[in-house]
């Protein structure tokens, strides 16, 4: 899991452009030459990556907003975050002194 490798808060990666879709958001990595169709709790995941969050803080807003087990939001959180971070889309905010 993404948390027990490297604890810290994540961010989308800055300057990448994206566009809202209906319920979809279209990521748009210009140096991969790659675009990625984010959908269901993956399009609030990225909202809520618009300023450096910790997975665990995440997994609360995603128990609360999908009614779901606090632990089962925070596994399919770090996996999400695992899969963007592979892809480019993240960034490790800076850790705090």
């Amino acid at each position: 899991m993404l948390e027990s490798k490297a604890p810290g808060r994540f961010s989308r990666r800055a300057g990448l452009p994206f566009q809202r879709m209906g319920d979809e958001i279209l990521v748009v990595d210009p140096k991969a030459r790659k675009a990625h169709v984010l959908k269901g709790a993956a399009v609030r995941i990225w909202d809520l990556l618009e300023k450096p969050l910790a997975p665990s803080d995440i997994a609360r807003a995603l128990s609360v907003e999908f009614d779901v087990d606090e632990v089962r939001a925070r596994r399919d959180a770090e996996k999400f975050l695992a899969e963007i971070e592979a892809l480019g889309l993240l960034e490790r905010a800076p850790t705090e002194a």
